[in-house]
């Protein structure tokens, strides 16, 4: 009996429409991605839909935080076996051994390229287990630290320890928060606050992150990592942290702590490993407080090679054609992560001479490139 497609199934079990499998078929052959990830990044269905029905299809075991099976044993030597760099470029996670087989959690078990390289790797029979994306970096993060937890989680394990110096209680209105902006000052610059936004930032760029949501809603908080396009939950900060963690960034990017009606735009830069990393900083009043938004512009983590972005070959001679011309106009377009701006520069990387003059029209400025001459947008000033 032949195995049921994946779309079949969702649309089966009530998690897609037909109108809706259609799209995501569409939008899975331009992007070039699995049916899946295509269906996730449309919004129309959760990544743990989408793993449970797999598991279903594959016949493959589901493993999750929730049901503790994506819980790798810790006296089995498994980090030695497969190491975090290999872990995270494939997103995968070694479970446990038994008589000679390497159970593996994965969030995609059909890659046998993967499978074939574990097998190598290790010298064990594999058996895959099916997860999600953000469950399997989420347990990365506590596996490959000696039993520690992720730079977020421990952060916020010292910001919230009782009786630390700098504690402050902020009192609560109805309508909105009475606050006293010299607590709030003293708040965001002590250590605390100070060692969560650094481990916040760290973690980002540690998973090569493009872009940091933090969001405040009336029972919770959510912080997310943009990754290659698309958002993923992580370990969120206390909800009577996030005015200070907020404000702390505002004082960073010389934004106005005390405008919490209308939103503002900075930026700021950070060192990390000898590299300098820019980052833009947007912030949004919503009904729940203000919303943060940090895109990180790590000059280190891109390599502006048009050779490395994946262009058809016929497709890439037809784009360099294209931008040689003296005359005329490209226009991409493309979701947040999608790589616009690399596309751009890599091209301009690639094609600019001393025997031309290139004049760039920008809002804002990402990457400063030699040879080019860069202009910012300014309307404020005409």
């Amino acid at each position: 009996m032949a195995r049921q497609k994946i779309g079949e199934l969702l649309v089966q079990n009530g998690i897609l429409t037909d109108e809706q499998l259609n799209r995501a078929v569409r939008f899975q052959s331009q992007a070039n991605c699995l049916l899946g990830e295509a269906v996730v990044r449309m919004g129309f269905a959760t990544e743990e839909a989408i793993a449970v029905t797999l598991s279903k299809q594959l016949g493959i075991p589901y493993a999750s935080i929730e049901n503790q099976i994506l819980k790798p044993e810790r006296d089995q030597s498994l980090e030695k076996v497969v190491s975090e760099k290999f872990a995270r470029d494939h997103c995968i996670l070694p479970l446990f051994l038994e008589n000679g087989t390497m159970v593996v959690a994965m969030a995609d078990p059909m890659n046998v390229v993967v499978l074939d390289n574990l097998k190598l790797l290790s010298g064990m029979e594999i058996q895959p287990f099916i997860a999600t994306r953000a469950q399997i970096l989420r347990t990365i993060d506590e596996f490959y630290t000696g039993g520690s937890r992720n730079l977020i989680d421990k952060a916020m394990e010292v910001s919230s320890a009782p009786g630390k110096e700098g504690d402050i209680d902020l009192e609560m209105d109805s309508v909105e928060e009475k606050l006293d902006l010299d607590k709030v000052v003293a708040k965001a610059q002590g250590a605390q606050v100070v060692g969560l936004v650094n481990a916040v930032l760290k973690q980002a760029l540690s998973e090569r992150a493009s872009d940091i949501h933090l969001e405040n809603y009336d029972e919770r908080v959510s912080l997310r990592f943009r990754i290659d396009g698309v958002l993923y939950e992580r370990s969120a900060p206390p909800k009577d942290t996030v005015v200070c963690i907020i404000s702390r960034i505002k004082i960073l990017s010389k934004l106005d702590i005390a405008e919490r009606r209308l939103p503002q735009d900075g930026n700021f830069a950070v060192k990390l490993q000898n590299r300098t990393v820019e980052i833009r900083v947007s912030t949004l009043p919503t009904v729940f407080g203000e919303k943060l938004v940090l895109r990180l512009l790590d000059k280190g983590a891109v390599e502006l090679n048009i050779e490395k972005l994946g262009f058809e070959p016929l497709q890439r001679e037809c784009f360099l054609k294209a931008a040689k011309y003296p005359h005329g106009l490209i226009f991409l377009t493309g979701p947040t992560g999608s790589g616009k701006t690399t596309t751009l520069y890599s091209v301009l990387n690639t094609i600019r001479t001393p025997e031309k003059n290139f004049l760039t029209v920008e809002d804002p400025v990402e990457y400063k490139l030699s040879g080019i001459n860069q202009v910012q947008v300014k309307p404020q000033i005409g």
